[in-house]
């Protein structure tokens, strides 16, 4: 997964495990062979938080699912994009 500042996801993926978990955090734009690319809104997180998600949680798993160059370099998860997810949880 390579999380960029403006929020969009990129999940480079065959799995349907892996693309319904992504769901349940962001909003898909679009599905290309291999890819789903997503979106991460104040809603989105909302409607994780709602289903027994933290934000924590969130981050955890893009820093833990972050593609291999991308955390090559601290952070996986671009700064802004953590502390907006943690930020929505208030």
């Amino acid at each position: 997964i390579i999380v960029e500042t403006n929020y969009r996801l990129y999940a480079y993926t065959d799995s349907a495990l892996q693309e319904q978990v992504v769901r349940l955090f962001s909003q898909p734009l679009y599905r290309l062979p291999h890819m789903l690319i997503c979106v991460v809104t104040r809603s989105t997180v909302r409607n994780a938080l709602v289903k027994g998600i933290s934000a924590a949680q969130i981050i955890e798993y893009l820093t833990l699912h972050a593609h291999p160059q991308t955390s090559q370099k601290p952070p996986a998860v671009p700064e802004v994009v953590s502390d907006q997810i943690l930020f929505w949880e208030q």
